[in-house]
């Protein structure tokens, strides 16, 4: 063994300082941690100031022009919901069957009497692959039949694997003749040239079944307000 102090024993032990780490000097840098951004697994919370825990089916009604699209595409984000309109889900077969009669009104007896089943099927069929997928779903349609007809309400409703909350937007008439006017849409041409007789063919009664009523004048926000606060109760 080397003498302490000597060359060769400053070698040796500088060889086993190193083998155990403890030499001096500056540490070695280490990699900075990831900041956390929130990705944690499991569900997510909703937002403080969106308090709808519970799976959400949101059904939007009313006549032409009340904007129930507008709603939708308001409070499907809040909600964390999937949008689905009638007329996005459906335009396909609407318009070749449109085209085969010659029929742009959706309204119209004729294209209704074709095409209503197999429309509202799709919707449904698409809403309730949602929910079980564990998705809010906000749906826009007239759902003149399910609002009018309790038993058609509750054929329609027990597809859905969620508590309905139907909405029923509502105007005077004079402003939606103004509304559909403003729009000026193709399928609305009949409704515009003939605005008595359209008002007069027009189902403006309030929903025979539970249904939550919101004034169409309102701001969107407001309309959202009113809704989140009715689901969180």
């Amino acid at each position: 063994m080397s003498e302490p102090g000597t060359a060769p024993w400053r070698r040796a032990e500088a060889s086993r300082l190193i083998c155990f780490g403890r030499v001096a000097g500056p540490p070695a840098p280490v990699a900075a941690a990831e900041p956390d951004r929130g990705h944690r697994a499991g569900p997510a919370r909703p937002r403080p100031h969106d308090p709808v825990t519970r799976l959400a089916a949101v059904l939007i009604s009313g006549p032409p022009a009340t904007g129930k699209s507008t709603l939708a595409e308001a409070l499907a984000p809040r909600l964390g919901a999937a949008l689905l309109d009638l007329d996005v889900a459906t335009a396909p077969l609407t318009r070749v069957i449109s085209g085969l009669t010659g029929v742009h009104d959706l309204d119209d007896p004729a294209l209704a009497g074709l095409t209503r089943a197999a429309r509202y099927d799709t919707l449904l069929g698409l809403a309730a692959a949602n929910l079980r997928a564990g998705r809010p779903v906000v749906l826009v349609a007239p759902f003149s039949t399910e609002r009018a007809q309790p038993s058609a309400w509750a054929t329609t409703t027990r597809r859905l694997a969620a508590e309905p909350t139907l909405v029923w937007l509502h105007l005077p008439p004079d402003e939606l003749v103004r509304r559909l006017t403003r729009r000026a849409e193709a399928r609305d041409e009949n409704k515009i040239r003939d605005p008595a007789s359209f008002l007069t063919a027009l189902d403006l009664a309030p929903p025979a079944v539970p249904h939550l009523p919101l004034d169409a004048t309102q701001p969107t926000p407001a309309q959202v307000q009113a809704v989140l606060a009715h689901l969180s109760r």
